[in-house]
């Protein structure tokens, strides 16, 4: 539990003043003997970066400006909520995340080279007013990306779509609805899982999964309908699927489901208990 280093003494001590722009604004990712970390200046608008640390001792590898933004305020001009950018994602030597900014990215791990940067359409941010301003809605939980055959998927905090975009040159290939309709069937998705068979797999009312590539834009099938969950979370899940080789595992209220990727609930996986 020894503290190894940090970028905070007091709050106009040295190290603050040193650090100050590194306000952390996403969970940290550590590959090998770096961290990489979503970081903020607010000073004014909002400079959002990735910045990388050496993980034995705190000092700066690289910092990397990616955008800079605003989100809703007050009358008063000031924030109405803290700026949180998503998790990153790594792959193949390159980071990949959404700014929540309106754009996404895609950094060299090593070279801190940004490769690309992408925007995309955002949720209006509301009217502000004196008393009872509107929150901007949120479609989605904060998630990090994933990547699969050269198309890395993100649900933007911003957006109320999920996008698909080409992991070489950030081109959008796609974009699907947080409803994610399947036929009939409303699907709210909040969750990006992971992937499961070479395809995206997404979740909150129902589960979906997304191929990569497809032939017209998102190419979406039912994985799990919302009546095989026995509807037991009414709107969407209670917290995040997890996705192993060969199945995804859906958490009920007092239980835990397992799904391969024909839709097929696993023998002897329905009533593991959560007690």
């Amino acid at each position: 539990g020894k503290l190894l280093w940090g970028h905070f003494d007091e709050l106009d001590g040295p190290r603050t003043r040193r650090f100050r722009g590194h306000d952390a604004c996403g969970p940290p990712l550590i590959a090998g003997d770096t961290v990489y970390a979503p970081i903020h200046d607010r000073s004014g608008a909002i400079a959002f970066a990735i910045a990388a640390y050496d993980l034995a001792t705190g000092q700066p590898k690289w910092r990397r400006l990616v955008c800079s933004g605003q989100q809703d305020v007050n009358m008063f001009g000031n924030a109405r909520t803290e700026f949180a950018a998503s998790p990153l994602a790594l792959a193949d030597g390159v980071l990949f995340g959404a700014s929540n900014l309106g754009v996404a990215f895609a950094i060299d791990a090593h070279s801190s080279r940004l490769r690309w940067v992408t925007s995309y359409d955002v949720v209006r941010m509301p009217r502000t007013a004196l008393h009872n301003q509107a929150d901007r809605p949120v479609f989605f939980a904060n998630n990090a990306p994933a990547v699969a055959d050269g198309v890395v998927c993100m649900t933007p905090l911003d957006s109320q779509f999920v996008l698909g975009l080409d992991v070489e040159s950030g081109q959008a290939l796609w974009r699907m609805p947080f409803d994610a309709r399947v036929g009939i069937v409303d699907n709210q998705v909040a969750w990006l899982a992971g992937v499961l068979g070479g395809e995206f797999v997404l979740a909150g009312a129902g589960v979906v999964a997304v191929a990569p590539r497809g032939e017209n834009g998102a190419s979406v099938r039912q994985l799990v309908r919302p009546d095989q969950l026995d509807d037991r979370r009414r709107v969407r899940l209670l917290a995040r699927p997890a996705v192993t080789a060969e199945h995804v595992w859906v958490p009920c209220r007092d239980r835990l489901l397992a799904f391969d990727l024909g839709g097929k609930e696993r023998a002897g996986a329905a009533g593991i208990g959560l007690d």
